[in-house]
């Protein structure tokens, strides 16, 4: 319901399909504008042509705009001004354009946020179903086999990192992290301590210790602190800057209550993620919707780190506030790190976010 015309965010996925599919049914008449932001080249993160086919299919007008790297480099440190505070998470440029082209058309948009803390979405949820599977040992010897093999995977590299942690705190800790805490302290000469308050105190809160698997626990913390202190946060503050609302109807209460009963079974399982959610959408989608490869809502920092190295490395390594608070030489080993082939975009992402916030 809204007293002006409204839009979708729409991705190439399932989650902004569903919220586009039912609202239009509810629409009234003339066609729901749907809003799509891609970038300028051949990038895998690029949506806009699945974007595209979704809209067609479900009869919505779509508008979109392409970005570059200059575009996002020339507007980070706005957008970290408005966020007002530094974020590992590279989806807020491309939402800041997005945010931005929206509210030229619509003063009330829809998101598909919100589906992915609840129903097992991320693959680290996965993780945690492994350590059912597996024998206990073969964990503590994970770490060694993957140095061994030299991998520069992150999902293994991370992997091996927390899942031999029995502690739940600290395997949470551990999955979540950008840097560790041995290159927090290189970093900045400071011992990191505040997380494992931060995650002990809504673990206790919640009531985690009893019962709950430990992938129904890392779903529920992450719908109370990382949905609701990173994507709902930054994207509130975005939208707001445009005077746009933006409406998450997958947090619809009833309907996340009713998700968080549901046995995790029903969620994910060893080879697939948000089942129901699938299953439902099978009654409403085709298949050239429900079946594509996720992408996610991010940018292609991975790239753009690599072939614009030498540009960010000027800007951090040059004296300035952010040199005075981390070590030069340790934000060089990160970018140099990246090179060779280490994904290192979130952390590279995380300092240019510093970077401006201290200019």
């Amino acid at each position: 319901m809204s007293d002006v015309e409204l839009g979708i965010f729409l991705s190439g996925g399932i989650d902004s399909a569903i919220v586009a599919k039912i609202a239009s049914q509810h629409y009234g008449s003339g066609k729901i504008k749907a809003f799509t932001i891609g970038f300028d080249g051949e990038y895998n993160e690029d949506e806009i042509n699945d974007a595209s086919q979704t809209a067609k299919i479900l009869g919505l007008e779509h508008i979109y705009k392409k970005i570059t790297f200059s575009d996002f480099l020339t507007t980070l440190e706005e957008t970290t001004q408005i966020v007002e505070e530094p974020l590992a998470t590279t989806s807020v440029i491309p939402l800041y354009y997005l945010a931005g082209m929206t509210s030229e058309y619509v003063k009330v948009v829809l998101t598909g946020q919100g589906a992915d803390e609840p129903l097992g979405g991320y693959a680290r949820y996965k993780g945690e179903l492994l350590r059912d599977m597996y024998p206990a040992f073969l964990f503590k010897l994970l770490p060694y086999f993957i140095k061994l093999s030299g991998t520069k995977n992150e999902q293994l590299l991370r992997s091996a990192y927390s899942l031999s942690e029995n502690n739940d705190i600290q395997r949470f800790i551990k999955i979540y992290t950008v840097f560790t805490p041995h290159e927090i302290l290189k970093l900045t000469g400071i011992k990191e301590k505040l997380s494992s308050e931060a995650i002990s105190y809504m673990y206790n809160v919640l009531g985690l210790s009893i019962k709950k698997h430990g992938v129904e626990k890392m779903m529920s913390l992450d719908m109370r602190m990382n949905l609701a202190d990173d994507l709902l946060i930054y994207t509130d503050k975005l939208t707001m800057h445009y005077s746009l609302e933006a409406r998450v109807p997958m947090l619809d209460l009833e309907l996340t209550n009713f998700i968080e009963s549901l046995p995790y079974q029903y969620r994910l399982s060893g080879k697939q993620s948000k089942i129901i959610h699938k299953e439902y959408a099978k009654k409403i989608l085709p298949d050239e919707i429900i079946n594509r490869p996720k992408k996610g809502f991010q940018s292609p920092t991975k790239t753009w780190f690599k072939q614009y190295n030498s540009k960010i490395k000027k800007l951090l390594l040059s004296e300035s506030s952010f040199t005075d608070l981390f070590d030069k030489n340790e934000v060089e080993t990160i970018l140099n790190q990246h090179l060779q082939g280490y994904n290192r975009e979130k952390q590279i992402f995380l300092l240019l976010s510093m970077f401006y916030l201290l200019k």
